[in-house]
């Protein structure tokens, strides 16, 4: 799940896509140099029949990375560049490279999506002035390993939700607000 979060993030942050990706959201990534806001993540688990639900804030800053705060349930931070992520929490620090994901040093965590294309198909839902839905589906193991797929939802500034489906039947399901 850490990945997932990192790829997500990342996706909604630099809001960078592919060539085919409607002209209204490569703008929007090419003007966004620093995000901050908050998120409220529900995650369903069906095979256990369990919901949980967290809040927290992020920051994304063009460059230098993505940070992730968890307030609740539970207190942790995750931030990922584009070499690594790095999880913390009262019990320590874990660092973890990319590279196992076939992710690392790649041009998405810096905000370039030019090999997207190679890592994702792209299917635009819906794509209207005050909505753009796109559902990202992976083409490569180590991502398929634990992605199904990932749904984007844009509003008229941004990332507004998105749902993960987990090769493992999870679904993830978080809602943004930007306030910077």
């Amino acid at each position: 799940m850490k990945f997932l979060l990192t790829l997500l993030l990342t996706f909604f942050l630099a809001q960078a896509f592919a060539a085919e990706i409607p002209a209204r959201l490569q703008k929007l990534a090419a003007d966004k140099k620093l995000a901050i806001g908050s998120f409220v993540l529900e995650k369903e688990m069906p095979d256990i029949g369990v919901s949980v639900k967290s809040i927290g804030v992020f920051r994304f800053e063009h460059g230098v990375g993505i940070t992730w705060k968890n307030l609740s349930p539970n207190e942790f931070t995750f931030f990922a560049s584009d070499k690594f992520y790095e999880i913390s929490s009262s019990s320590g620090t874990k660092r973890q490279s990319l590279e196992k994901f076939g992710i690392g040093n790649s041009k998405l965590f810096k905000g370039d999506f030019s090999d997207l294309e190679d890592k994702f198909k792209t299917e635009i839902l819906k794509d209207e002035d005050v909505e753009t839905v796109i559902k990202l589906l992976p083409k490569i193991s180590k991502i398929k390993n634990g992605l199904e797929s990932a749904t984007l939802c844009f509003g008229k500034s941004g990332l507004e939700k998105c749902r993960l489906e987990l090769a493992n039947g999870t679904i993830i399901k978080i809602e943004f607000k930007e306030t910077l």
